[in-house]
């Protein structure tokens, strides 16, 4: 089964996005992950789950929520979260 590992800046930007989450409301962000963890899950047994971004050759992109992104490739059998994304603030795809 393949690894899922994450960048650092994948993980700073997923946990500052879901402390800010939790300040707002604690039901969105432990829904929020429960998405992330699923997903997760999924991407374990179908790795090419998500479309792949035209802007971006190699990578793919999947939405958890409307506002909150997560962008990944595939090395060999392992994904490698590369991006976690507030849809709101940034436009990089």
């Amino acid at each position: 089964m393949p690894e899922i590992i994450w960048s650092p800046k994948a993980e700073a930007a997923y946990l500052a996005i879901l402390e800010t989450t939790y300040y707002f409301s604690t039901a969105a962000a432990l829904e929020l992950d429960d998405k992330l963890e699923k997903l997760l899950e999924r991407l374990k047994k179908h790795s090419y789950l998500c479309p792949p971004t035209p802007s971006l050759p190699g990578l793919r992109r999947c939405v958890i929520t409307k506002n909150v992104s997560l962008v990944y490739e595939l090395k060999g059998a392992d994904i490698h979260i590369l991006l976690v994304i507030d849809n709101r603030m940034e436009n990089l795809l």
